[in-house]
């Protein structure tokens, strides 16, 4: 949070998603692919309703938000997938856990953040371990 906070102006557009589970996330790129602006995106996308019940509509919208950020021209987002912590895998039973790299753009100009308890989505990227946030840290969070 506080990297966003001081750094938001570097970056074209910033996404925060929340990444507890697959459906969360992909309705966060739901909503927020209405700050993209028109005529960059499939308009059936950019007015996608998050409300609405149909799986199909909301892959449609994933794929042309991951397109849209891998676009040469598009360059300097930061998207931040927040509270990735359920561990998927071959032997998983969690119904919720998910692969994250499925989501990750298919760029290099822009960067992706994760937030987790994963320490194996340290082979993705730098790591930066973070300490416990203190009463006063935590006020200014919210």
């Amino acid at each position: 949070m506080e990297f966003a906070r001081r750094h938001y102006r570097k970056f074209s557009l910033v996404f925060w998603l929340d990444g507890r589970t697959e459906d969360s996330l992909r309705q966060s790129i739901a909503i927020c692919v209405s700050r993209i602006p028109e005529g960059q995106i499939a308009e059936s996308s950019r007015t996608y309703s998050a409300v609405s019940t149909s799986d199909g509509d909301v892959d449609v919208v994933v794929w042309d938000v991951m397109s849209w950020l891998s676009r040469p021209d598009n360059r300097d987002w930061l998207i931040i997938f927040d509270n990735v912590d359920r561990e998927s895998g071959m032997d998983n039973t969690d119904p919720y856990a998910y692969d994250v790299t499925y989501y990750l753009p298919r760029a290099d100009h822009g960067l992706a953040l994760i937030t987790t308890w994963l320490a194996n989505l340290e082979q993705l990227g730098g790591l930066w371990k973070l300490g416990r946030l203190s009463k006063e840290q935590m006020k200014t969070m919210f």
